[in-house]
Order: C-alpha cells, then structure tokens, then sequence
C-alpha cells in the first residue's frame, strides 16, 4: 500500500484585496512565512488584484509564491466556490480569464474547462458542490460531477479543511469518496 505522508499547508489565504473577507496584508504574510521558516506561501483570493505585489514580495524574501483564486462556478444550476491555482505562467493566464469572466458573479462550468489547462483545482471540504451532494448521499450526482470535472483539469485535490465545530464523520466521508476516486488531500 501506497505511504501517506501527511502535511499541513494553508492553501485558501486570503488577503485584504479581497474585499470583506480579510485584512491580512501581502507584507503581514511575507513576514509571517519568514518568522515561521516557511519556504512558499499561496495567495487565494477572489480577485488577483495583489497576485504582482504578491509575487515579488515572495520573490524578494525567497519564498515560493502559489497564485491562485477562489471563484463561484456554475454547474446544473448549482453555484458553488472552486479554488484554482496557477501552475505556471499559461496557467496564470487562464486563471486570469477566469477571474475576469466572473469577477463580482460566477462562471459556467462549461467556460471554464477551456481554461482549465496548467490549472489545479481545489475542491473544499468545507461549502464545495461535492460536499453539499455527500451530506445529501447523492453519490450518482457526485460521480457524474467529478467525471466532468476530471474531463477540464488533469490535477484535482480535495482539500480538508478541520475547524473545530466540523463533523468528524463528514470529514471522514468526504476523505473516503476522495479515496475511491483516487484523489489526494490537502
């Protein structure tokens, strides 16, 4: 069996360009990965309005920046959030497109697969589609979901996020299906 080496990684910070949703600054969190040694750090906003500033600053202290952004897709009529992350500079092109495609709204599913490439998708565990349909044990809905998803991005995560009034049970069911699709967790 396949080892499992386990992590801690916060992929969905945010920053205070993302209006009403936090007041970290790009500065606070370049100062915060220096204290703690931390060798990279992602910036996951709904916009990437800082993503520049962001990337130099990392840059400038030595630290690996991840870009990415959080963005409401649309999907039979379900509107729900995706984290997706650039793999490089292709990747932040179309994750450009997609932010401007749904800046203040959300994206068809459908536009966003043609972008999808040189593109990670994060799938929370938290408010995703897939977590909505596992509490609703609509398993067939969720197949068929994930085959489309599959279909646009060659990389797809499930991310795990453990705040202290989350169900363990629903934890652990979304980290079971993500098993059975072969899918790792962050």
């Amino acid at each position: 069996k396949e080892e499992v080496v386990a992590m801690s990684f916060v992929y969905k910070m945010k920053s205070d360009y993302s209006f009403l949703s936090s007041t970290i600054t790009i500065d606070d969190a370049i100062s915060f990965c220096k204290t703690y040694k931390l060798d990279s750090c992602a910036l996951i906003d709904d916009n990437l309005h800082g993503s520049l500033q962001f990337y130099y600053s990392c840059i400038n202290a030595n630290i690996k920046p991840i870009i990415g952004i959080e963005v409401k897709v649309k999907y039979k009529d379900e509107i729900y959030p995706l984290v997706l992350i650039a793999k490089n500079e292709n990747g932040f092109k179309n994750i450009s497109y997609i932010s401007t495609s749904s800046y203040n709204s959300f994206i068809e599913f459908k536009n966003l697969s043609m972008y999808a490439s040189n593109v990670i998708a994060i799938i929370s565990s938290e408010d995703s589609y897939i977590n909505h349909l596992l509490k609703n044990n609509n398993i067939f809905a969720a197949n068929e979901f994930m085959d489309s998803l599959k279909m646009a991005f060659k990389d797809i995560y499930f991310g795990i996020y453990r705040y202290r009034n989350k169900s363990k049970k629903e934890l652990d069911d979304f980290k079971e299906y993500a098993a059975v699709l072969n899918i790792k967790c962050i």
